[in-house]
């Protein structure tokens, strides 16, 4: 059964969900016929950043003790790029959602109490890096407010501290540029959101917007049982979680660009949320078995549509 296979601690689900992503990888931009408008060392780079991607995300769990295994989080997050192809063809974003991860980090790392003025410094660093490349990551700035809230809220310097590493960053990467004699327009690099965003979707598109909707809602649904299985500092990781999920689901309503290939920085957070609901002791077997087939079989349905 799959849900005990991902249940085990062994890194085998983990080689074996690779060793999937890579075959799937190859697939698609073969059936694609990717390799004749890319360069091939582009798309095997980002098959490298998407791999080196999912054990970061293993990383970030483990370190924080966020679930008692990462399998469930890595399976997921493969389906969900099944589901979005897009996600998989461009490196900007990919580069993008590392650099978000970076910085995530940063912030969870903050319930330790420990070198918490560095820890803030760098969310506000990488945040200006991640922007480069994707720039409503801007609203990771908001993110770290709000972990400045949850961890160090009694010492007002500490929220003007993400806003320095960020300063910095750009000053080290504007005097970069200028030695390089390629100077930037920053303002170039500033998220454009409209008020009319446009939602002509093409049918297999909409379908997806809709699944991604379901199983977000199912998820709510069960995130009363989800916090309750875990710690305070858990609980908060989970809401800054919950909080960016937000924030990117409306940076990309409201985005100009509406290139899928953005999904990535949704379902990031939608596949952690998905481990800890299938970690749930309160639900039984079946229904966990039950759930990660109907993912498997969302997939394939929208591969054949």
């Amino acid at each position: 059964m799959l849900t005990r296979f991902f249940k085990q601690s062994k890194p085998i689900p983990l080689f074996l969900t690779l060793i999937l992503l890579v075959a799937y990888y190859f697939f698609h931009h073969i059936s694609q016929d990717s390799f004749s408008k890319m360069s091939s060392l582009k798309l095997v780079s980002n098959l490298g950043l998407i791999a080196f991607i999912i054990l970061f995300i293993r990383f970030i769990i483990q370190k924080n003790n966020f679930q008692k295994t990462t399998n469930y989080s890595i399976f997921c997050f493969f389906i969900f790029l099944i589901i979005f192809p897009e996600t998989l063809t461009n490196i900007n974003m990919s580069l993008g959602l590392l650099f978000n991860l970076f910085a995530f980090r940063r912030m969870l790392s903050m319930h330790s109490n420990i070198d918490l003025k560095k820890k803030i410094f760098d969310v506000g660093f990488w945040c200006f890096f991640a922007t480069l490349y994707w720039p409503p990551s801007l609203l990771l700035l908001v993110i770290a407010i709000v972990a400045v809230l949850f961890y160090a809220s009694d010492n007002f310097r500490f929220y003007i501290l993400p806003f320095l590493g960020f300063t910095s960053a750009l000053i080290l990467h504007y005097t970069y540029s200028v030695l390089r004699s390629k100077p930037i327009n920053y303002l170039d690099k500033l998220p454009v959101f409209t008020w009319n965003p446009d939602l002509n979707y093409t049918l297999p598109d909409q379908l997806k917007l809709y699944f991604l909707i379901a199983i977000s809602l199912f998820l709510l649904i069960y995130l009363p049982k989800i916090y309750q299985g875990l710690k305070l500092n858990m609980q908060r990781s989970l809401s800054l979680f919950l909080i960016i999920y937000t924030l990117y689901a409306f940076a990309l309503i409201f985005n100009v660009n509406d290139d899928f290939s953005q999904m990535l920085f949704l379902i990031t957070p939608l596949a952690i949320v998905s481990g800890n609901f299938l970690q749930l002791n309160q639900l039984k077997l079946l229904w966990k078995e039950l759930f990660l087939w109907a993912l498997i079989a969302v997939a394939i349905a929208f591969y054949f549509i």
